[in-house]
C-alpha cells in the first residue's frame, strides 16, 4: 500500500524532498529517498490502525508505552488545566485517543476541514473515542473556559500557521508558527506539556512527555510569547530529528516567509 502511494503521490514526494533538503542540507539524495519511503510506509500503517481503532478492533492501550506520565499528572494537579503541544509525528491521531482512554479529559484544538463529509466523519469518530474538539477559529474565551474546567487542550504546532503567528527558528529557518499555546498559557496560567507519539522498532507506539513549559506573566508579553513559542519548537525539532521517518515532510512548512526573504533552497 505504501509503495503504491509513494509512486503515485508525485507532488507530495517532490515537496517532501524539498523539505528534507531544507532541514538536512547535507543529506544525499539516497538518504532522503529512504526517509520518504519510510514516511509513506508509516502513513499507510497509521491509516490502517485508525480504521481498526475507530472500528473497535484495535486495543490501543495494548500497543502503547508511555514515558514520564507523571509529568502530565503533576501539571494537571496545578488545577489550571494543561496545554499539550505536539506534532504530526508517528500516528498522532492516536495521541488524544490515548489520553482519553487513560481517563484524561482531553479536547483537540483542530482546523475545520473543507470537505464537510470528512469533517463530520472525523468529528464523529473522535467523539466515539471520547475525544472532544474545539476549533481554532473559535473565540479564545471558549478555550480558556475549558482550561478553567481543568481539561487538557491538545494543539499541533508544527505546520505553517493560518492564524496569527510569529517567526521563530526551526531547522535554522525563520518559521511561521502559531502563537496560540503561548497566549493561552499566559492568559490561564496553564502549563504547556510537550507530548509526542512515535512508533518503536517493534511496531508499538511510545508516548514521550517532556517537562512543562510555564509562562511568566510578569515578563514583557511579546517577549514571553516568543520565548515560549521558540521553546516549543526547539522540542518539536528535537523529536523530528530523532524520528525523521515519521514526520509529514510533504507539508510546506516554510511556505510563509518574512518580507523580502527568499524561499529556502
Amino acid at each position: 500500500m505504501s509503495g503504491i502511494w509513494h509512486k503515485c503521490a508525485r507532488k507530495n514526494k517532490m515537496q517532501a524532498d524539498q523539505s528534507l533538503k531544507t532541514a538536512f542540507p547535507r543529506w544525499r539524495s539516497e538518504q532522503r529517498e529512504r526517509v520518504m519511503r519510510a514516511v509513506f510506509r508509516n502513513l499507510g500503517r497509521s491509516a490502517i490502525e485508525l480504521f481498526r481503532f475507530y472500528g473497535g478492533k484495535y486495543d490501543l492501550l495494548k500497543h502503547l508505552h508511555i514515558d514520564n506520565i507523571d509529568r502530565l499528572t503533576r501539571a494537571l494537579e496545578k488545577g489550571r488545566g494543561v496545554i499539550i503541544v505536539s506534532a504530526h509525528l508517528g500516528n498522532w491521531e492516536l495521541l488524544a485517543c490515548a489520553a482519553s482512554a487513560l481517563g484524561f479529559p482531553t479536547r483537540v484544538v483542530a482546523n475545520r476541514i473543507r470537505d464537510s463529509r470528512i469533517d463530520r466523519l472525523l468529528y464523529q469518530s473522535r467523539s466515539r473515542a471520547g475525544v472532544a474538539m474545539v476549533f481554532r477559529d473559535e473565540r479564545i474565551v471558549h478555550m480558556l473556559r475549558h482550561l478553567r474546567d481543568k481539561e487538557i487542550l491538545a494543539i499541533l504546532i508544527d505546520q505553517d500557521s493560518h492564524f496569527n503567528g510569529i517567526f521563530v527558528s526551526h531547522f535554522n529557518q525563520p518559521t511561521y508558527t502559531a502563537r496560540g499555546p503561548a497566549i493561552l498559557a499566559l492568559a490561564s496560567g496553564a502549563p504547556i506539556v510537550p507530548v509526542f507519539i512515535a512508533r518503536d522498532d517493534d511496531g508499538l507506539h511510545r508516548v514521550y512527555m517532556e517537562e512543562p513549559i510555564v509562562a511568566n506573566p510578569s515578563e514583557d508579553r511579546e517577549q514571553e510569547i516568543r520565548r515560549i513559542t521558540q521553546s516549543c519548537m526547539d522540542i518539536v525539532e528535537r523529536y523530528i530529528r530523532q524520528f525523521p521517518d515519521q514526520w509529514v515532510w510533504m507539508h510546506r512548512r516554510w511556505k510563509t516567509r518574512p518580507k523580502d526573504s527568499p524561499q529556502p533552497d
